[in-house]
């Protein structure tokens, strides 16, 4: 402790200074109470929390240096670093500082991801397993027979935040979904298309440029790929349903040397033109 210092102004003047600056830190705290579900969801709970600390280590410096004329100084040496702190300042400090280690931490929530199937809301998903991707964290979820996969303690950062969710479930395609958390409700529903069936797509290649000609079978938009044996036969899977035209395109050596439709699953007869 040391001498008092000379005040700029009275302590009347420090009192109704005192009263205002209170009377707004009265209205940010219900504002702030008010506000906490709002905050939480939008991420911004802690910034607010800040901003009223600072309002209240303002009270507290004007309300004991100035209406009640205290002093206070405070010095520490660590390290080789010299910090010294006289008069409001040491009060501000300690409330702000004090007021940031109590800060709470972040927090988290709950998400329930309920799946469907696309083209009928009201079949429900009862099986399979989702995986959700929090930046390098893989949590797992099992879909459970309501059709729900539920993800605990997801940190608060990823709320309003892009969250991508891997559903595997046999019989579906399997994609990555992207999705943003902003539900009060803290469930998302999603909606799952049926894997295309794999059909046999059969038949011949005749008039075949060249025995030494490596020629590949390529379905477009089914991921369907295959080879001829050495009498220009081919066999291989597509993903389509028997009688569903695809778009066969076959290659000799890396050139498109056939480009047209087919019926699943054939057989088809295909003559291949010059490259």
């Amino acid at each position: 402790m040391n001498g008092s210092p000379k005040q700029p102004l009275s302590p009347i003047a420090f009192g109704k200074i005192a009263m205002v600056v209170t009377i707004g830190g009265m209205g940010l705290l219900v504002v702030y109470v008010y506000l906490v579900p709002r905050l939480i969801e939008g991420g911004i709970r802690n910034q607010v929390y800040y901003l009223f600390l600072v309002l209240w280590g303002l009270i507290c410096a004007v309300v004991l240096f100035g209406v009640m004329r205290s002093n206070a100084r405070f010095s520490d040496k660590r390290r080789g670093t010299f910090i010294e702190l006289r008069g409001p300042a040491v009060v501000f400090f300690f409330v702000v500082g004090n007021g940031l280690y109590l800060i709470p931490q972040a927090e988290s929530f709950d998400l329930t991801v309920r799946f469907h199937e696309a083209d009928d809301q009201g079949k429900v998903v009862t099986t399979g397993k989702v995986f959700m991707d929090l930046d390098s964290d893989r949590r797992i979820g099992e879909i459970n027979s309501s059709g729900e996969a539920n993800f605990k303690e997801i940190p608060q950062k990823f709320w309003g935040a892009e969250i991508k969710i891997h559903p595997q479930v046999e019989g579906y395609e399997e994609t990555s979904i992207p999705v943003t958390v902003k539900s009060k409700s803290r469930t998302i529903d999603l909606g799952l298309k049926r894997e295309r069936p794999l059909s046999m797509l059969r038949g011949t290649i005749v008039a075949a440029p060249g025995p030494k000609k490596q020629i590949k079978l390529f379905v477009d938009g089914a991921k369907g790929e295959g080879q001829v044996d050495d009498f220009g036969r081919f066999e291989f899977s597509v993903k389509g349903k028997e009688g569903e035209v695809i778009r066969l395109k076959v290659y000799a050596d890396g050139q498109l040397v056939y480009d047209d439709y087919q019926t699943l699953p054939g057989p088809v007869t295909l003559l291949l033109r010059k490259p």
